[in-house]
């Protein structure tokens, strides 16, 4: 371990592992790579009296799975215990690294999938009319890191045949990684490999496979304008990004969605430099630049010559606009003004926390509308420069803040998604208006929504033992469920009731949109080796994705101890598993139980006793209760 006190940072360097921790940073380097803690677990620097020293105090879970390690945690004894992990398997070794997938673009206009990997993927095709899905299973492989991939793990395509392509981890006993395509019609992939058959290709229209797909290579363009550089500087003291080189700047602007972003196509331009060009600029409700020599689709004929900048925007901006002046040879941005220069908002162990900065000192008025779960706070207008705006914020316990302006007053709404007490820190005429809101803590089980998603249905199977189906296991057991959580005053939302598919993207979405307190999946396992057995609880590392506010591992652990004291069952412990959608797509604390393996025939058996399924059904309602402290 490494002290660098400049910076106040301290770094580990283990087993050819790297982590970087800073002092009061939620943001961690993993071998280079940014990870973001959740606000309980940042580094701090503790003063002990009576050593008189100082000593960096690190999230131990966090660190030792990083570095490797498995962690479990004693509540009888309050111990963290930290082992070595089981040497990999022998056929770990065998697996194929799925190290890309990528889109690419043909002048045509068409798409095509690459699969970059190590050596040549084995992998089998299915396709499922209901839904025009072409999936794709590679056999014995692992994505390998799967941040560094050139598209998201689900990304809408919509040209003229592929809709949208998602990737997953989608077995890991053994591993099969899944790649799915939601097609425009049934239509057969055409597919070719290349590199030593280390790259392959997943092409429908004939015009994918030529020569003339541009490559992100530095190729000369005639054209009026040479956008030679982008910077932000201060012009007309504000803040704004100078697009360098547009003599003669004709230009279409359109803003897209999911995530959200502006786009601005400069014509008959050319992009000095390099084909792809990406700025960490920050300024206002823009979070990053990216700029591209852009092939022209069905928009624009196939001899416009484009440069394309993309300007990432900001989570939570409502309606995400820009102003654009041209002069001399310069496209002068200026973001729209942006709310988050005046409020500051964090959320921390269950409380948000308001900063509103006024622009003198001034009385203000606060009410909380408890039918509404609405928080009102009015300012004289005089004394605010907060534009109006709808700014969604959605995490676990803030739904959006409605700022709204007229001439006397600036009325700001804070919508919540349940019940809160707040407490008031600022005074009353001060510049600074300071609250701090949390959870109300009288809320009864009735205030509270589950949902519980049974695994897989409708063509969809899940595992198969013989003629048993997963699915048919899961449904009962869900219902069970429901009608114990119902009986014990929580409000219920079922993903389904009866034997139907519902779509993967769509489980969590479902959970989200009802601002669900937990979610809970109901599995059944299966492996290729007979005698695996044994019950787990999976779940989504909160450092591992953004969207995951609150430590996931409690709850899961509250479900997985109350089940196996009940069942007395050998568990296979709590399993970290980032990459499925139902727990990284959820905004709550969720979690997937595997209740026993179907390719086992003793456990088989015990899974589908009802005796069994009542303890489970019982643990997880304790579990429940537990974890909420109801």
């Amino acid at each position: 371990v490494d002290w660098e006190n400049s910076t106040r940072t301290a770094t580990i360097n283990h087993n050819g592992n790297k982590v970087d921790l800073s002092i009061d940073s939620n943001v961690v380097l993993v071998n280079g790579n940014r990870v973001q803690l959740d606000e309980n677990s940042t580094p701090k620097l503790v003063t002990f009296k009576e050593l008189k020293d100082s000593r960096t105090m690190v999230p131990v879970r966090f660190v030792s799975e990083v570095l490797g390690y498995i962690v479990d945690w004693d509540k009888n004894t309050y111990t963290a215990k930290i082992s070595s992990p089981a040497s990999a398997s022998p056929s770990e070794s065998t697996n194929t690294l799925i190290n890309n997938i990528d889109l690419i673009k043909s002048p045509g206009g068409n798409h095509s999938i690459l699969i970059k990997s190590d050596r040549e993927i084995k992998y089998t095709t299915s396709f499922l009319s209901a839904s025009n899905k072409l999936v794709i299973d590679i056999e014995n492989s692992k994505l390998n890191n799967i941040e560094n991939f050139s598209i998201p793990y689900d990304m809408p395509v919509m040209d003229e045949t592929i809709q949208r392509v998602e990737y997953s981890q989608f077995t890991i006993d053994p591993y099969t990684s899944r790649v799915v395509l939601t097609l425009s019609e049934n239509i057969e992939p055409k597919i070719e490999k290349s590199n030593e058959n280390k790259d392959t290709t997943i092409y429908f229209k004939e015009d994918i496979i030529k020569e003339d797909i541009v490559k992100e290579d530095i190729i000369v363009i005639d054209a009026r304008n040479r956008i030679e550089s982008i910077y932000v500087e201060e012009v007309d003291g504000r803040e704004s990004l100078v697009i360098k080189g547009a003599k003669d700047p004709k230009y279409n602007t359109m803003k897209l969605s999911n995530p959200d972003r502006i786009v601005i196509d400069i014509m008959d331009s050319a992009l000095v430099g390099g084909q792809l060009q990406n700025f960490n600029y920050k300024i206002g409700l823009v979070e990053g630049v990216r700029v591209s020599q852009f092939i022209p689709d069905n928009n624009y004929k196939s001899t416009d010559k484009i440069v394309r900048v993309v300007l990432d925007i900001k989570n939570g901006q409502d309606n995400p606009d820009v102003s654009i002046v041209s002069k001399d040879d310069k496209l002068i941005i200026y973001p729209k003004e942006d709310m988050w220069k005046d409020i500051e908002y964090k959320y921390l162990n269950n409380q948000a926390l308001f900063n509103i900065k006024n622009s003198s000192q001034t009385e203000y008025e606060v009410f909380y509308d408890t039918e509404k779960k609405e928080l009102h706070i009015e300012i004289p207008s005089t004394a605010s420069e907060l534009p109006d705006g709808t700014y969604s914020i959605n995490d676990r316990l803030v739904k959006e803040i409605i700022v709204e302006k007229t001439r006397r007053y600036t009325n700001i709404k804070i919508s919540f998604k349940q019940n809160i007490a707040y407490s008031l820190l600022s005074r009353s005429g001060d510049e600074m208006i300071s609250i701090l809101a949390s959870r109300d803590s009288n809320i009864k089980p009735g205030e509270r929504t589950i949902v519980i998603d049974p695994g897989h249905g409708g063509k969809d199977s899940g595992a198969v033992a013989g003629k048993i189906y997963e699915k048919d296991i899961n449904l009962p057991v869900s219902l069970m469920l429901r009608d114990a959580l119902v009986q014990n005053g929580y409000n219920v939302i079922m993903i389904r009731e009866d034997d139907r598919d519902v779509g993967l993207y769509d489980r969590p979405i479902i959970g989200n949109k009802n601002n669900a307190d937990l979610f809970i999946s109901i599995h059944t396992n299966a492996s290729l080796k007979p005698q695996v057995k044994g019950l787990e609880v999976l779940y989504c590392p909160s450092y591992e994705r953004d969207i995951k506010l609150v430590d996931q591992y409690p709850f899961a652990q509250s479900i997985h101890d109350n089940i196996l004291a009940l069942t007395n069952r050998p568990g296979r412990g709590i399993v970290k598993r980032p990459d499925l959608v139902v727990l990284n797509k959820t905004y709550m604390e969720a979690v997937l139980i595997e209740i026993g393996y179907m390719s086992n025939p003793e456990e088989l058996e015990i899974v589908l006793s009802q005796s069994y399924q009542n303890l489970v059904v019982q643990g997880i309602v304790n579990g429940v209760k537990q974890y909420l402290g109801d």
